[in-house]
């Protein structure tokens, strides 16, 4: 089905995904800059790989923020990947990998692209956290902001496990099986935007939330 989402900037955007109320919310929550915040301090982002991108809501959504930067949509389901290209088409700076992309190949892959970085990198809990982490580890000490999902307390682990070196958890929406998570690059974590935008979400949510 096709319906007028709106932006995090108020824009709307006509978009395309599965006849489903829940695929609509979903896609809703992505391009309204619920799922995947977009954060203003984070600087020189050229290279985003959306992993498991759907239908494409985050694909779009990056690719309005990061106007220079190359997107690259990774999404193995032949159906999904069709409604992406669909959605994409008038981004002039993403690209769509064919074959959707096997996690465990992805480095190899970019670097055959000659792709020396990957700043942003999205995760969707899908095509599994390990897998796609594993695929790209020799890429994830570039990765300035990770925004990655889990279905499962191991997955959760593994996650910490790959990234510990290299990144902090930011935040997120957690619980012990499923959640959604921001991680910084370790070099960011200090920043004072970083700390600012943290204490600005944080009154956001209070002043949204209703009185005992």
């Amino acid at each position: 089905m096709r319906f007028t989402a709106v932006a995090a900037d108020g824009a709307p955007i006509d978009f395309e995904c599965f006849d489903t109320s829940a695929a609509r919310s979903a896609c809703d929550a992505i391009l309204g800059g619920k799922t995947y915040p977009f954060l203003p301090f984070v600087g020189d982002v050229q290279m985003v790989f959306d992993v498991g991108a759907g239908c494409g809501a985050a694909t779009v959504h990056f690719a309005r923020h990061y106007r220079d930067a190359q997107i690259h949509a990774f999404e193995p389901d032949d159906e999904s990947r069709a409604i992406l290209r669909r959605n994409a088409a008038e981004y002039a700076n993403v690209r769509v990998r064919d074959d959707g992309g096997e996690p465990m190949s992805l480095s190899v892959w970019a670097k055959e692209q000659g792709l020396g970085r990957v700043d942003v990198l999205t995760v969707d809990p899908r095509l599994g956290a390990a897998e796609v982490l594993e695929g790209l580890a020799s890429f994830l000490p570039t990765v300035k902001v990770l925004y990655i999902g889990y279905r499962s307390r191991q997955a959760r682990r593994d996650i910490a496990r790959f990234v510990d070196d290299s990144h902090e958890l930011y935040t997120g929406v957690m619980f012990l099986d499923r959640g959604q998570c921001i991680y910084l690059g370790k070099d960011h974590m200090d920043f004072d935007a970083a700390k600012e935008y943290l204490r600005q979400s944080f009154i956001a949510a209070r002043a949204a939330a209703p009185s005992a």
